[in-house]
């Protein structure tokens, strides 16, 4: 509008109601970088990004830049960013200024409609009274914080409302609509405005009403309350699935990551017991053959450890019984004069992607071994009473 009988009406922007929000996010951005700079983690951006991208989104909305009024004999120009709408002066029903109290008693109205029918859980009236609601406020540059209060369930609200801070306008249409306007001048808006138009209501109340189909609203909750269940079991189904492909169908039993083979560890039968060799190794050599001869002879070196370790605990679960430190080196000394230096049979041998571990899979095998390892356990327990 260029007129030169157009007055342009700066919007009222404030921090109140929205800057302890403001605060609490961007509390994260200095603790994010700190714990990026200090420890080069990458979660230190981040936690910097979490912070920084809200801080920056409500910054815009107080802002609202390119943001104006502007009232002249071509209508009445709402902007707000991209938002822009030209109402002609005919169209234009009333208007009145409100005050802080008055403008959440309209906006209470707006919203309870959306209430109720998040209550009932009807989504195509709550998307029509959202809609409304959303129309209302577009052109307001004032943040406006919904407050809503739930006992027992999120949909329970027993408490709703909003805050809303300073003077406001409420500009009514001959079709119905009305909108909610925020500029610094409040008084001056309404007083241009009166003079190029005469208007019709100058209440500082609004006409917005919503009725909701009472027959859809029962159908749409019997449809809801079986749709919840169907929703509820498929998004069962597809966390189970993910699991089980996540874990190749199947956990084995001793608890290997996915992609390896299940390994039955422990008794095979009376003359065989099946244990796993884990070895690790940290070395700053690259070459992999190297690596693995390392691994290796690590796994050689310590294959009676992790003997002795299985066979107690087959022991004591077998048995039900815990350990103290005198009789559990009485029967790692029995189990280490057995393991030590007899010949294994190597199933298997797996190593990982970075060559710094490798997990063998052994056997000892001998005539009634489960029965002499047992004898000689309960013996070395026998000698310590």
């Amino acid at each position: 509008m260029n007129s030169r009988n157009s007055v342009s009406f700066e919007p009222r922007r404030s921090f109140r109601r929205i800057w302890i929000i403001m605060a609490g996010f961007g509390i994260f951005i200095p603790l994010g970088l700190v714990l990026y700079f200090a420890s080069g983690e990458s979660a230190g951006l981040f936690v910097a990004g979490f912070g920084l991208l809200p801080v920056v989104y409500m910054l815009f909305l107080v802002v609202s830049p390119g943001s104006r009024y502007t009232v002249g004999q071509e209508g009445v120009s709402l902007r707000k960013g991209t938002a822009q709408r030209l109402i002609p002066l005919e169209d234009v029903h009333g208007a009145a200024v409100l005050s802080e109290d008055q403008a959440r008693d309209i906006l209470k109205q707006y919203m309870t409609p959306r209430v109720e029918s998040e209550r009932e859980r009807n989504m195509k009236e709550w998307l029509t009274s959202s809609k409304a609601y959303g129309l209302f406020t577009r052109y307001c540059t004032v943040p406006i914080i919904q407050e809503q209060t739930s006992a027992g369930h999120e949909v329970n609200i027993v408490k709703f409302g909003t805050k809303a801070a300073g003077r406001f306008v409420i500009l009514k249409l001959t079709s119905g609509e009305e909108f909610l306007l925020s500029p610094e001048d409040s008084e001056g808006f309404f007083s241009k405005l009166s003079s190029l138009v005469p208007l019709s209501d100058t209440s500082p109340s609004s006409s917005y009403t919503h009725t909701a189909d009472p027959v859809r609203r029962i159908k749409l909750r019997s449809f809801y309350k079986y749709y919840r269940w169907i929703a509820f079991a498929v998004t069962l189904a597809v966390i189970l699935i993910i699991i089980i492909l996540n874990f190749d169908l199947l956990p084995n039993k001793t608890g290997a990551a996915a992609g390896e083979p299940a390994v039955e560890t422990g008794w095979i039968n009376d003359d065989t017991f099946r244990f796993l060799i884990n070895a690790r190794i940290n070395i700053a050599e690259e070459d992999p053959e190297i690596r693995r001869k390392e691994l290796i002879n690590t796994a050689a070196s310590g294959y009676q450890l992790n003997f002795i370790s299985q066979v107690i605990g087959w022991y004591c679960k077998e048995e039900e019984i815990e350990l103290d430190d005198v009789q559990y080196d009485a029967l790692h000394g029995v189990l280490w004069d057995l393991i030590n230096n007899r010949d294994l049979e190597v199933l298997s041998s797996i190593y990982n992607e970075e060559m710094t571990e490798l997990t063998v899979e052994a056997e000892l095998t001998d005539t009634d071994l489960r029965q002499a390892v047992t004898g000689m356990l309960e013996n070395a327990l026998g000698q310590l009473k």
